[in-house]
């Protein structure tokens, strides 16, 4: 039996969230290495015009139910089976849609094999309309532990595992889309396992209507962001090359790391135990601060480096055949910083039910995105790249204002709460400018994979020590509360050393 959501359930959840994340963070970095060496960039960029799609599929096949299934403090049996319903009707809805409208998407582009391409990878609507009602049960009671094994499992054994065969017979960009249904098809599996279906098919028309009245501004919400995120893709394939559209898509999907391993899982997580006590503003308004805590004093410095050492992560990771995406992926890494907070500010308004103030907010940022892209993708990728960092700096503004009206905080906590992640930052883009320096005054003559290497080793060993050694003031309490929480769990020699370190910190703050 399920059971009610709990502080001891959050912190468990967000463990398991912070395990799924570091694995995927290197099975991505991994898998990513030998399909960019098997698969020309061309092909990516082919594959990321699908993937605007693909994408959607995962906010329209639900239509926001399964949000409102997550924010709702009490769920019927009917409740279930309603939403079930929806999702399944979404999902057929929009699969027979893009069949018909894939010819036309190929003609726009002028592909032809995009035609083929989006109507198999539209089986997806299938799959998620199916899976949406056990991934967001799992969800409600926070359940990550189970969501790691689904994610993990159709990563390696779907994704992973069939892409990398195609790729080696020289499948192109089939390799991709291959990958992506055998995922998506153990995913399935898997979430009907843990969570079955609650029964027959149902449709009730007053527990349709509250689904679809706080899903409905949700979906327009999330379709909003999407398009944001993915609208700048089409206007590039549109108007360049493929090979350009490849660079500008790899260096967003590996700016997305930090942005999709540590704010997302931990978002995921917020939504589902701030709705549990969304009534309690000081409660939310507390966890709010520390998630953004956390996040910065992460994130924050990983994506400073990534910007400083842009040309030794892309020619180090994907060979020199990349080159063409390192400018682009430092302007995105800039982008991605604030990116972050935007997404511990999502599970605010939606848990408070302020869906309305985000939706527009989002519409505000689409419009931007969009109107920049169209003004100077002319120039190339990297003016995208300046656009859509304008936007996101203007986002992450408008973001913030309304979680701090919600909670009745103030711009100067808000900001404070970001000041430890901004000062390691500092520190580290130092660090790693200096050996930057260093190495193309002495060691041209090594290779970039070795190289890259050295450098992730020489900025995680200093990471590392400026969490344990730094005062409070600068690094924060969020590494000392942590520590407090899970001390029980650590070997007797790590917590000795880990006590010293945190001697003088409020750990149980």
């Amino acid at each position: 039996m399920i059971s009610k959501v709990t502080d001891n359930n959050t912190i468990t959840g967000i463990k398991w969230n912070f395990i799924r994340a570091l694995s995927q963070i290197f099975l991505s970095f991994f898998v990513g290495i030998i399909l960019a060496r098997l698969i020309d960039p061309a092909d990516f960029g082919l594959f990321a015009i699908t993937l605007v799609f693909i994408g959607f599929s995962a906010i329209t096949s639900s239509i926001g139910v399964t949000q409102a299934l997550i924010q709702r403090k009490r769920i019927s049996q009917r409740s279930k089976r309603v939403s079930m319903t929806l999702t399944i009707i979404t999902g057929a809805l929009f699969y027979i849609l893009f069949w018909f409208i894939a010819p036309f998407i190929s003609g726009f582009f002028d592909i032809r094999e995009l035609t083929l391409i989006i109507r198999i990878v539209s089986l997806i609507f299938i799959s998620k309309g199916f899976s949406s009602y056990s991934r967001a049960m799992l969800i409600r009671y926070l359940r990550f532990r189970k969501i790691f094994i689904i994610e993990i499992s159709s990563y390696i054994f779907g994704y992973s595992l069939v892409s990398i065969t195609m790729a080696a017979f020289n499948y192109g960009v089939w390799s991709l889309v291959g990958g992506t249904l055998g995922g998506e098809i153990i995913s399935l599996v898997l979430l009907l396992y843990f969570i079955r279906l609650p029964g027959k098919p149902l449709l009730e028309k007053e527990d349709a209507k509250r689904f679809l009245q706080f899903g409905g501004w949700v979906s327009v919400s999330a379709i909003f962001n999407y398009l944001a995120n993915s609208l700048d893709n089409l206007i590039i394939g549109k108007n360049l090359t493929s090979r350009s559209l490849g660079f500008y898509n790899k260096a967003f999907q590996l700016m997305k790391l930090p942005l999709r391993n540590v704010a997302i899982p931990i978002s995921e997580v917020l939504f589902p135990s701030y709705s549990s006590f969304q009534e309690n503003i000081l409660k939310v308004k507390k966890a709010y601060h520390r998630s953004i805590n956390a996040v910065s004093l992460i994130s924050y410095p990983i994506l400073t480096s990534m910007a400083v050492c842009s040309k030794y992560i892309i020619v180090g990771l994907y060979g020199p055949n990349w080159e063409g995406a390192i400018n682009i992926f430092r302007i995105l890494s800039i982008a991605g910083i604030f990116r972050l907070v935007i997404n511990l500010s999502g599970p605010v308004t939606k848990a408070t039910g302020n869906i309305f103030a985000e939706a527009w907010r989002q519409f505000v940022y689409l419009f931007m995105v969009v109107t920049g892209s169209l003004l100077v993708v002319r120039y190339g990728i990297e003016f995208v790249g300046f656009a859509v960092l304008t936007a996101s700096l203007i986002f992450y503004l408008l973001m913030a204002g309304i979680s701090i009206k919600i909670l009745k905080t103030t711009w100067k906590d808000f900001f404070r709460s970001q000041l430890p992640g901004i000062y390691v930052s500092i520190i580290l883009f130092i660090a790693s400018s200096a050996f930057i320096f260093l190495i193309e005054r002495y060691l041209t003559n090594l290779s970039m994979s070795f190289l890259l290497i050295c450098l992730a080793l020489a900025l995680s060993i200093i990471y590392i020590i400026l969490i344990l050694f730094l005062p409070d003031k600068i690094r924060g309490t969020v590494p000392a509360w942590f520590y407090g929480k899970y001390k029980s769990n650590l070997p007797v020699f790590l917590n000795r050393i880990l006590k010293k370190c945190f001697r003088s910190s409020k750990i149980n703050e």
